[in-house]
């Protein structure tokens, strides 16, 4: 398990597989990060989460959209319904062009 601090978390691109990462601050968080490839298995690691946070690319509509319907699966899920929620959107740089 990887010990990593906020700009090394900052600085990675997008994720295929499962990674662990370890953020010792006021307390040890554990941080298991699934890339979207994975969601076939995101319901075999929701007994133990007590928060999410889902990312989406924001500058992929057609992704985004994709991930949508992927949050709203998430979010239907009876195991995380006491799971705090944070929703993030990266790459909001405009237009491209």
């Amino acid at each position: 398990m990887a010990k990593a601090t906020w700009e090394s978390l900052r600085r990675r691109g997008p994720r295929v597989g499962t990674n662990l990462t370890d953020i010792v601050a006021h307390r040890k968080i554990t941080i298991r990060e699934l890339g979207g490839c994975m969601s076939p298995i995101w319901s075999s690691y929701y007994g133990n989460c007590h928060s999410l946070l889902f990312m989406m690319d924001a500058s992929n509509p057609t992704q985004l959209s994709a991930s949508c319907m992927q949050l709203l699966g998430l979010l239907s899920a009876e195991e995380l319904a006491k799971a705090s929620v944070l929703i993030l959107f990266n790459k909001m740089y405009g237009s491209k062009g």
